[in-house]
């Protein structure tokens, strides 16, 4: 008798609750939507203007051309980078940031915009525990330096920081 009363009680929908994305951009995703990226990568570095990545059956891609690389980057557990000034073209191919550790290192220095920082962060779980930055000036978009206490609210659960 009290199931009776609880399927009377639960109301389906008839039509899909509404949406703050326009139709056609939810169609365009349901369009061009795929089950997972197709290249998921553990670590992920640039050495000498050659990349290295480790694919996750711990297969290694040595000495890899910029333009070689996939354009489904599905970074995981580590991003570590030391030439700064690929970032921005980097940042397209990757489709998702799935990172514990981010290392973004320099023998000199090198700046970085915040706004590149922000869509490395951007991991929507705040995953990133271990952050590295040596060597590294980050810049807003006026070219004026970021405080530090503004760099660490975007990693706010880090547990490992050497600057």
């Amino acid at each position: 008798m009290a199931e009776n009363n609880l399927l009377a009680a639960i109301k389906i929908p008839k039509y899909p609750p509404q949406s703050i994305f326009p139709s056609d951009v939810l169609k365009w995703m349901k369009c061009n939507a795929v089950a997972y990226p197709r290249q998921a990568l553990k670590p992920f570095t640039d050495n000498n203007e050659k990349w290295y990545i480790k694919r996750l059956n711990d297969e290694w891609e040595n000495e890899m051309e910029f333009n070689e690389l996939p354009k489904n980057i599905w970074l995981t557990n580590s991003f570590v980078v030391d030439k700064l000034n690929y970032i921005p073209q980097l940042l397209p191919k990757i489709t998702v940031f799935d990172i514990k550790e981010l290392a973004l290192t320099s023998i000199d220095c090198q700046t970085l915009r915040l706004s590149d920082l922000k869509i490395l962060t951007s991991n929507g779980f705040n995953k990133i525990l271990r952050f590295f930055l040596h060597k590294i000036i980050i810049l807003d978009t006026n070219d004026e330096i970021v405080p530090l206490v503004d760099v660490l609210e975007l990693v706010p659960n880090v547990t490992y920081l050497i600057l």
